[in-house]
């Protein structure tokens, strides 16, 4: 649990600089891989690019599609809390952002 209160703290430091005025786009790789061209499109259309005609293909796959408990060694002496414990990245950045600007969303 260390770890994930690391982890956090550290974005929570890498975003206070953030700048307010760029909209940060979130994407989880798995549905980048699933999802390539409609996950690419959402992202081209953040920007000013026409991605129309693009085709995109996704490189990789999982490597491990494994089910965490069986690719973490130490999951037996995990807590019920250990195992499910998530860091929510979108939500740190955008109050990062909601605080820099005084608006909070």
């Amino acid at each position: 649990m260390q770890y994930v209160a690391d982890t956090e703290q550290e974005w929570k430091r890498m975003v206070q600089c953030w700048p307010p005025d760029i909209i940060p786009i979130f994407v989880k790789y798995e549905d980048l891989v699933e999802n390539t061209t409609s996950e690419m499109l959402r992202i081209v259309h953040c920007m000013p690019l026409d991605g129309t005609d693009c085709v995109f293909k996704a490189g990789t796959r999982r490597q491990n599609p494994a089910p965490l408990s069986q690719k973490v060694s130490t999951w037996t002496k995990l807590t019920d809390d250990g195992r499910n414990v998530t860091l929510d990245i979108p939500s740190i950045v955008k109050e990062a952002i909601s605080r820099q600007m005084n608006v909070y969303y």
